[in-house]
Formats: C-alpha cells, sequence, structure tokens
C-alpha cells in the first residue's frame, strides 16, 4: 500500500537528517514515532486482521483522514 509521513519532522543527529515524527506503513501495519527526548524510534506494529483490514479500507477510500490522523499524532489511537 502507501506510507503516512507526518509534516513535522524533527533533526535525528545519528541520521544527520531532519526525520518525520510520525509514520505509518500500511504495508506492514506498522506506527513508527520518533521520539525527539531520547532521540530513538519507537515502533509500534499490528498484527490482529482487524487493524489491518480497516488501515487498508482507509486507505483506500479515505486517504485524507489517515494522513490528517498521522499529522496530527492521533494514527496512535
Amino acid at each position: 500500500m502507501s506510507r503516512y509521513k507526518s509534516k513535522q519532522t524533527v533533526y535525528n543527529p545519528q541520521k544527520k537528517k531532519d526525520v518525520p515524527l510520525w509514520r505509518l506503513d500500511t504495508n506492514t501495519v506498522t506506527v513508527t514515532h520518533f521520539n525527539a527526548d531520547t532521540l530513538t524510534e519507537e515502533h509500534k506494529t499490528y498484527h490482529t486482521d482487524y487493524i489491518r483490514y480497516h488501515l487498508h479500507y482507509t486507505d483506500s477510500k479515505y486517504p485524507d483522514r489517515l494522513r490528517r490522523l498521522v499529522n496530527e499524532g492521533k494514527i496512535i489511537e
């Protein structure tokens, strides 16, 4: 499917570039958050079929809603 990234970026000194604060990968159903305080990436992967189906459905029907949730950091909720 596709990958969504938040508009907000934070400088990652390990990669020496700006990285998005939130990312959503709909293929692996993984939400990644870059914690600016600890300079680490936190990953949350979902394994249930319901969430996988819902995410793919929302990606195909309502991509703007999904993009808004990633930008606001509410995708984890």
